[in-house]
């Protein structure tokens, strides 16, 4: 009788926690204000974001997602201000937060896995291991050339607010 009761209680509390993450099954979801992912190794984190959530995207190796959306306080010389949270998905960490002061609507990443590229009027390009933002003279022209990833669609690659 005490392992049933140990085991309805398992079960209660994982419902409760909304559920388990299984091995081998990569998920993200938002949450309202948070990003939260269940990795491959069934590992389950919650990262705050400090912004509104209009979108966000993992790369193929799901290493990397990349959030956007509208700062929480808006500043009324520029209301078009982005933020962009990169977070380090192998690490469950937010490795930088950046402002951007046009929209982005969409996000993908080099096919070398260097960059996340930032969509808006004007394309940007930021650079993933160094947590950084990187013009396009900083990488020779190379930002004219830059091949998006391709992969397989996986159960929360992605979130778009609007569509």
């Amino acid at each position: 009788m005490k392992t049933v009761h140990t085991l309805l209680c398992a079960v209660v509390a994982l419902l409760l926690l909304g559920g388990c993450a299984s091995a081998g099954t990569f998920s993200a979801e938002v949450d309202r204000a948070q990003l939260v992912v269940a990795d491959a190794k069934g590992n389950r984190f919650a990262v705050e974001i400090g912004h509104s959530i209009d979108g966000f995207e993992v790369d193929c190796k799901q290493r990397w997602a990349v959030v956007w959306g509208k700062a929480l306080q808006l500043n009324p010389s520029n209301p078009q201000d982005t933020e962009v949270t990169l977070i380090q998905l192998d690490a469950g960490r937010v490795r930088g937060m950046f402002g951007y002061s046009k929209g982005i609507f969409d996000v993908q990443f080099s096919a070398d896995g260097r960059y996340a590229i930032l969509h808006s009027d004007r394309d940007q390009l930021l650079d993933l291991d160094r947590a950084q933002g990187v013009t396009s003279s900083a990488i020779a022209g190379e930002s004219e050339q830059v091949l998006v990833e391709e992969c397989s669609n996986f159960g929360g690659r992605s979130f778009r607010r609007y569509r």
